[in-house]
């Protein structure tokens, strides 16, 4: 059995100064004013544990609210059980009248955890996708998981391209595969940090995670590298924590930051709170780990690195 590999979380691949972006805890502060409050959309029947993780971690990492849009009762029922999703669990059939309730005060948004590919679910995902791209208000919108679906006619993907959103897509390298095939067709053998720059480039986005042994995130700025040591396993519902994770940190950087870097801090530091979650659950519990090790974690990682004082 591998021993347990030391944490190289610090230094970051930048300056350390531009970890101080998180916003201090205060009594006084209203909820969802100062922590923000964030939506995850998807879950399908057979895959609602995705949207469980996802909705699970922002609140782990520090989040005052989350809410969840799914597309069936019982859905729905299952997530209203969790207690880490604390704000509204609501079902969209056609109507946007409840989300329009709710989308004024939610600062970020990540579709695609448990969405599936049916036609059914890539439709309701394009409906909702529609609504997203429509609010004038500009705000974090996250694509993860089936949301990078492109087999469709109609792709959710498609209608982020250069919105006035700031929008991030964190494929697996199956995931990344595809878009290689889709986008840049001729360019399927070409170097992957160059084809993530392309993919970027043509589907108008702000940021991309390729999620892998070695994560590589790219902005429209510069391309850089999280390699902090993770687990020795990668459990099914690992990318959702780490989409709920990075949604957080990219709200609270565009709204707190005042240093003078680019997006790729915030999500750089969604990647390595992860994956050093990952490590710790690694060393815990071996191949016994789960994506719920790794939750359990996540909030002790972020209280280490950014330490709050009472």
């Amino acid at each position: 059995m591998p021993s347990l590999p030391p944490s190289t979380f610090l230094p970051p691949p930048f300056p350390s100064s531009h970890l101080t972006f998180l916003p201090p805890p205060t009594p006084s502060s209203h909820k969802g004013f100062l922590h923000l409050r964030h939506l995850t959309i998807g879950g399908s029947p057979p895959y609602f544990g995705a949207l469980t993780y996802s909705s699970s971690a922002c609140l782990t990492v520090g989040s005052d609210m989350t809410s969840a849009l799914t597309m069936q009762d019982t859905v729905a029922d299952n997530l209203r059980n969790n207690p880490l999703i604390s704000g509204e669990v609501m079902v969209y059939s056609g109507d946007y009248c409840k989300i329009q309730e709710i989308y004024p005060g939610i600062s970020g948004t990540v579709i695609g955890p448990g969405l599936g590919r049916s036609k059914e679910s890539q439709k309701w995902g394009y409906d909702i996708s529609k609504f997203l791209v429509s609010d004038p208000k500009p705000r974090v919108i996250l694509l993860d998981a089936d949301a990078l679906w492109t087999d469709n006619d109609s792709n959710i993907i498609d209608l982020y391209k250069d919105s006035i959103h700031t929008i991030i897509i964190t494929p697996n390298f199956m995931e990344y595969t595809r878009l290689v095939k889709r986008y840049l067709p001729d360019n399927e053998g070409g170097e992957t940090g160059e084809n993530c720059k392309l993919i970027l480039e043509i589907l108008g986005v702000d940021g991309i995670i390729l999620k892998g042994e070695i994560d590589i995130i790219t902005t429209k700025n510069t391309q850089i590298t999280c390699e902090v040591n993770g687990c020795n396993k990668r459990p099914g519902g690992l990318g959702d924590v780490l989409s709920g994770s990075v949604l957080v940190f990219l709200t609270w950087f565009m709204k707190y930051n005042k240093n003078e870097c680019g997006i790729e801090v915030a999500l750089w530091c969604g990647c390595a709170v992860v994956r050093e979650a990952g490590r710790r659950a690694w060393g815990r519990k071996k191949r016994r780990m789960g994506a719920k090790d790794v939750l359990e974690e996540v909030g002790e990682v972020v209280e280490e690195v950014w330490p709050t004082f009472d």
